[in-house]
């Protein structure tokens, strides 16, 4: 079945890949998120998985009753892996209590094989120490075309202009997206982390911050000074600004975690990226001289379908080796 945020089109006999849409479009009634804890159990399957493809915080408020109702859940949505951690963790013990799986790459660098890497290196013993790079396919093209030659802010409405940003670009600037992420890769290794032991450096002055977005697009030269003001301070040393995510643990097993701008020498690997690319920078105790990199396209329908269709795969075969 397929449904939106309005409508629901439930089919047991399966949905024609041709033509889903056309289908949907005609076949879809209106419905509201409970019925799906109504319907679903009731489907003629042993086994049911969700895909959520939404960006939607009420869907992941819904995972600990997806989770009881017997569904397993691949998420592309960020908003469950980085809940506030009241939330995480009732989802993770419903979870674990059901016996239900829950798959999630794509919710950090798209169909960039990240966790799963993590999750093999733990599994072999090797303990991560520091996750750091560029989180955001949008900031990526953004820095790597900012230059003394073009206005941060006209990039900003170009990004907007062809999609890369969301429909409010303060989303984007305020780095609320990398944090998500952030939160998502530090659990992933076990770090009990949350939204306020995370260093945030927002790149949206606090006055432009509670405006409508027509206006916050009118006045974003406001922007033009401060960003120009880091370019030339980078500039002086040989380096350039670009806007890093990273946590690092101690051997006590204390979390350091920062979202914001540094400067990176000119010359480094992450301030020679393609503009969009992501680069995740992992060093662990085996990986401790010289880091594992993951690098590659951070966003993107291919790729993140082609992400969500890989946890499916990985889903469907850890429940053949149970039955």
């Amino acid at each position: 079945g397929i449904a939106n945020s309005k409508r629901l089109w439930l089919d047991y006999g399966g949905v024609e890949l041709n033509a889903w849409s056309a289908d949907f479009d005609r076949l879809a009634r209106p419905y509201v998120l409970t019925e799906l804890l109504r319907e679903l159990p009731n489907a003629p399957y042993d086994e049911l998985v969700i895909l959520d493809l939404t960006d939607a915080k009420p869907i992941a408020q819904l995972y600990p009753s997806l989770f009881a109702n017997g569904l397993h859940i691949i998420s592309a949505n960020k908003r469950a892996g980085s809940a506030h951690e009241s939330l995480y963790h009732e989802i993770r013990t419903i979870q674990h209590e059901y016996k239900r799986e829950w798959l999630y790459n794509t919710t950090v660098g798209a169909g960039l094989p990240l966790n799963y890497a993590i999750n093999d290196l733990r599994a072999q013993g090797d303990e991560i120490r520091s996750i750091s790079g560029i989180f955001s396919g949008t900031m990526s093209w953004l820095f790597e075309n900012f230059s003394a030659d073009t206005a941060f802010s006209d990039l900003v409405a170009e990004a907007k202009e062809r999609g890369y940003t969301e429909p409010d670009p303060r989303e984007d600037l305020s780095c609320q997206d990398l944090v998500r992420k952030l939160l998502i890769l530090a659990r992933e290794i076990g770090l009990k982390l949350d939204w306020q032991d995370i260093e945030v450096n927002s790149l949206v002055p606090e006055h432009l911050r509670d405006i409508s977005v027509a206006e916050f697009m009118q006045r974003r030269s406001e922007l033009d000074e401060p960003m120009n003001e880091m370019l030339e301070s980078a500039a002086k040393d040989g380096k350039v600004p670009r806007l890093l995510a990273s946590f690092s643990v101690s051997e006590e097993r204390r979390v350091k975690a920062k979202v914001g701008i540094e400067y990176i020498p000119a010359g480094d690997m992450l301030a020679n990226l393609i503009p969009g690319e992501n680069i995740f920078v992992i060093y662990t105790d085996w990986y401790s001289e010289m880091p594992l990199v993951i690098s590659g396209p951070g966003a993107g329908k291919q790729v993140t379908a082609g992400g969500v269709q890989s946890d499916l795969n990985q889903l469907l075969g850890r429940l053949s080796a149970i039955s």
